[in-house]
């Protein structure tokens, strides 16, 4: 049976009392992570009723992310129904789709939303309009290159045999396109760019995740400086995600120096006779918002294996 493993004990929410928003230049959301995968991880035994305590608390605090894989904005929505708890979440029904982008076909294969779509009388043709707004706040332009940036990263290493000069080419060429974005616009995240899930039923592909193309510029010193610099800034302001950096940093030292810094992407490797090592891996991935070796192993064995 899965007992709750806690992140990191004893994590002290906010010492400032102002609400902080993703991409604020004084905005620390280093401890807004590390109670998510608290919430969550209370969210996994089923402890809806603490889950939704712990989430409800902290978005009094923060603007919430609803990261990929953790998704705990929606998660507080299902934790407070399951757990019964005396609120509508009218405003929050309506948020999830134009905040975060949830569509009509989202809400109608997932059996808790569509429970309050229901509650509230909301038709396919009241949530396309939600969504509409939605849309509305997103930059299209910069979400197209992401999209197409990763379908080219993608396109010239599926040939075979694989051309290195022109998988060079493309990741210099993708590298200088997302600094020029990022100088223009900022950061890459839900607010400017949205989430994974399509705008209209135009849009055909979608993929705008930066991890994949940060791994493969690791190859050039120089850009490997520059996002090594600028990342654990935009991962405290909320808007890059842990994990991309993480993932970085980890093929960078694995490339250069045979070993790993974090450990994520080799999280299930048995630590079970260096118990000092499992420490000092820790305290690197809570000083930059990740969760600990242990919860890392629970939560994919829990769930990414049963998806």
């Amino acid at each position: 049976m899965l007992k709750v493993l806690f992140v990191f004990v004893s994590i002290s929410l906010i010492s400032c009392k102002s609400y902080q928003k993703i991409g604020d230049k004084n905005s620390n959301y280093i401890p807004y992570y590390l109670k998510v995968y608290e919430a969550d991880s209370l969210f996994l035994v089923k402890n809806y009723s603490l889950a939704y305590e712990k989430y409800d608390s902290l978005f009094k605090y923060y603007e919430p992310i609803n990261m990929p894989l953790y998704f705990e904005f929606e998660n507080y929505i299902k934790s407070g129904l399951l757990a019964k708890k005396d609120k509508s979440f009218k405003k929050e029904f309506k948020k999830i789709v134009t905040n975060y982008g949830y569509n009509y076909g989202n809400i109608e294969k997932d059996t808790l939303l569509q429970v309050l779509a229901l509650r509230f009388k909301k038709s396919k043709k009241d949530i396309e309009k939600w969504q509409q707004q939605y849309s509305s706040k997103i930059d299209t332009f910069y979400r197209y290159q992401l999209t197409t940036m990763n379908l080219n990263d993608q396109k010239v290493r599926n040939q075979k045999p694989i051309n290195w000069e022109e998988v060079a080419k493309i990741d210099k060429q993708n590298d200088s396109i997302l600094r020029q974005m990022i100088n223009e616009v900022g950061y890459p995240n839900f607010k400017n760019v949205g989430s994974f899930r399509k705008l209209n039923e135009s849009e055909k592909k979608v993929d705008l995740g930066v991890e994949v193309l940060l791994n493969h510029f690791t190859s050039s010193e120089e850009s490997f400086e520059f996002y090594n610099q600028i990342l654990p800034n935009h991962i405290k302001k909320g808007e890059c995600l842990p994990k991309d950096y993480a993932h970085l940093i980890d093929r960078y030292y694995t490339k250069n120096s045979k070993y790993f810094f974090f450990y994520f992407i080799k999280f299930n490797y048995d630590f079970k006779n260096n118990p000092s090592l499992v420490r000092i891996i820790n305290e690197r991935r809570k000083k930059h918002g990740l969760p600990s070796i242990e919860y890392e192993k629970i939560w994919f064995e829990e769930r990414l294996m049963k998806m």
